[in-house]
């Protein structure tokens, strides 16, 4: 139990909604299946241009991560085991492309960092909230590491970088535990307030 509360805690971009698969719409539209098609196609073609942009001796680490749109309407994305998931909630409420580059090279940037793997191995302690406050100081580290590693990325592919604080405070506003999670809010405003403060260039 402990190792799953912890998993669940440590990934996804908001960190916030990560139970997707238990929740997601029973019934999909014809409409609904057709703009996951469209929103594929583009992200497909961001992420092509993403890993034109890694450095070579970490593209190895991402060759085989593929992208899959959840059709639920929440706002959220995370990375699991060789795939990055995206919600159809998400596209819907953030159209900007430089920030979807942003979420997308942030999501790869756990695969590049192996953040999946080092947290698979980190079972401190034997107490409870022992766990959880060392899980909850990883993932903080994790999320700085791959928002670093992320504007990198995108300074190599020539993106601007000049908004993506504004649109991940945004981002962060629309998901409702930020509210009812204090650490995680402050933590957050911190990482938004890192991206604000990062020269366009």
């Amino acid at each position: 139990m402990q190792k799953n509360i912890i998993f669940l805690m440590l990934f996804g971009f908001s960190a916030l909604l990560l139970s997707t698969d238990a929740r997601a719409t029973t019934e999909d539209s014809v409409e609904n299946k057709h703009a996951r098609t469209v929103n594929q196609q583009a992200l497909d073609t961001m992420m092509t241009t993403l890993r034109a942009c890694v450095a070579p001796e970490l593209s190895n680490r991402i060759q085989n991560v593929r992208l899959h749109i959840d059709s639920n309407h929440d706002v959220f994305a995370y990375s699991s085991s060789g795939r990055i998931v995206i919600s159809q909630g998400l596209l819907l409420n953030f159209r900007d492309k430089d920030f979807l580059h942003f979420i997308l090279a942030h999501e790869l940037s756990h695969h590049m960092l192996s953040h999946l793997e080092r947290s698979q191995r980190m079972m401190p302690g034997e107490i409870f909230e022992e766990t959880v406050a060392a899980s909850l100081k990883q993932y903080f580290e994790f999320e700085l590491e791959a928002d670093l590693m992320a504007t990198q990325i995108l300074r190599r592919c020539s993106i601007d970088i000049s908004r993506i604080g504004e649109h991940l405070e945004q981002l962060i506003a629309s998901t409702r535990e930020s509210a009812e999670i204090p650490s995680l809010l402050q933590f957050h405003q911190r990482r938004i307030g890192k991206l604000k403060a990062l020269p366009a260039n």
